[in-house]
Parts: C-alpha cells; structure tokens; sequence
C-alpha cells in the first residue's frame, strides 16, 4: 500500500533543492515504514552501479561520503556491492533523514553510517552540522541529481568541499543531465532545462566544458572520465591532484 507525502521539506538554503523537487513530485511512502521510493532512483541505480564497480576499490578498506542522498535508495543498493567501504550519507533536507536511515535499517547494512546534514554551499569546516570532520579524510564522493538543480555558486561549493575532505588522488563521481561544448542533446534534454529554470532561473544544466570544468580546476579537481548513461544522462569523474 501506498500513501502521499503531506509534508514537503524546505531547505533553508538553495543548495540541494532537488529534495524539494523529489517530496514535491515523486510524493511516495511506504505506509509501514519512513521509506521514500523514487522511480528515477530505481531506474538508474543498476547502470550507475555498473560504472562505480570501475573506480571504487573492493578490496582496500576506504570511505565513501554521498552529498545529497535523497531517499536513501542509492546507498542501500551500492552498500552490499562494496563490503570494505564504509559509507556516510548526507542530506540539506533534513525531512529525508528518516528515510535514509529506514533504508539502512531495512537492508541489514553494517558499513553505513546514519545520515548526517550537510549543507554544500556552507564553507567545507560547517560540513556535517558544524561537527569537525579531519581534512582529507574521504577517498570517495559521490553526487547525485544535484548539480542541474542547484545554483552554479552551490555547485563550486562542492568542488570546494571535494578540494578539502577528499585525499590526495581521491575520486569525485557525480551523475546527472549535462550540456558539453557548447551542445544540448536530445530534445527531452533541452525541454528538461526549460522546466527546471522556469522554476528558478539560477538553476539549469550545466556545460561540462565551459562550466564545470574551469570551475572544478580552481580546487585541484580534474576530469578523468565521462560515461554516457541511460536516460541521456553522464557519470563524471573527478579527481583531486
């Protein structure tokens, strides 16, 4: 059985506001418990694991930070596949925290932490609810859905947060809607960022050789690889040097 959300969260700053668009348009619950469930979540959560099995250890121990963990879907599935990282989600929308934990819960999980608040767009020393975390303490990030949703200024704020909580050669995976050179493809793409800029024009889908790539490089962080993925999204990673 399902049920509707009648409660929307809000965050009290612009960064992450993808989990406003996510309470308001994918507003399902399991009635017996806190999950959220998110279509989008479902449907891409195979694909995109496909490609961190390339570039996350699964043998070293090492640690995962994830910006912006929405329902909490995504962890709990990439967790079983990587028994030697230790996994820490986050989320602005403090709404969604008992979602994430349900999750966890639900699927047994020992190498995910509890959700913690960030909020991206704060100074990296604020990160996790203004509890101090050592610099340089991540060998892995991982974003999701976030950057096409967000100001540019909260996208430099996670380059800036990588630059700082990332070791050295650690890896910044981001998955997401993105324009290269100058070039918006398909139509579904194109009619994806009118919507979203119709709501705030701030927001929109960003050009990875003109935008974020120029601003990646002025915290250390370079591209290393891109993935086409289905639904004419990319997976991006990034690595400090």
């Amino acid at each position: 059985m399902i049920k509707k959300i009648n409660q929307i969260c809000v965050p009290r700053q612009p960064l992450l506001k993808f989990c406003l668009l996510y309470c308001l348009s994918c507003s399902q619950m399991a009635a017996s418990d806190k999950k959220q469930f998110y279509p989008a979540a479902d449907r891409n959560k195979q694909p995109i694991l496909d490609i961190l099995k390339k570039h996350i250890s699964t043998s070293e121990n090492r640690n995962c930070l994830e910006i912006a963990s929405g329902s909490g879907q995504h962890v709990s599935f990439f967790a079983p596949h990587f028994p030697n990282i230790e996994f820490h989600p986050s989320e602005e929308c403090r709404y969604l925290f008992d979602s994430i934990d349900e999750y966890i819960k639900f699927s047994g999980l020992t190498n995910v932490k509890p959700a913690r608040f960030i909020d991206a767009s704060s100074q990296p020393e604020k990160w996790f609810d203004g509890t101090p975390v050592k610099k340089e303490s991540f060998d892995y990030i991982y974003n999701c859905n976030m950057i096409h949703l967000v100001p540019l200024s909260s996208t430099e704020g996670l380059f800036k947060g990588a630059n700082y909580y990332l070791k050295p050669n650690g890896l910044l995976i981001t998955y997401g809607a993105y324009a290269d050179n100058g070039t918006l493809t398909p139509q579904s793409n194109i009619d994806f960022n009118h919507s979203i800029k119709s709501r705030n024009p701030s927001h929109g889908i960003r050009d990875i050789s003109l935008e974020l790539v120029p601003l990646a490089k002025q915290y250390n962080i370079e591209l290393k690889h891109k993935y086409d993925m289905p639904a004419n999204n990319k997976i991006l990673v990034w690595q400090k040097v």
